[in-house]
């Protein structure tokens, strides 16, 4: 079972702008990182 720490929704009280700020992290830890790309790739696209 997880824990309340876990879990920040399993509590009974949650303001607006906390499940708000909650769903933004979730939706923020899908992202993917962007990868570096050097100079020399970056002018190959561009010919």
């Amino acid at each position: 079972m997880a824990s309340k720490i876990d879990n920040p929704l399993s509590i009974r009280f949650v303001i607006p702008e906390q499940r708000a700020f909650y769903l933004q992290m979730k939706k923020d830890d899908k992202l993917v990182a962007m990868p570096n790309i050097e100079q020399d790739e970056l002018d190959s696209f561009y010919i």
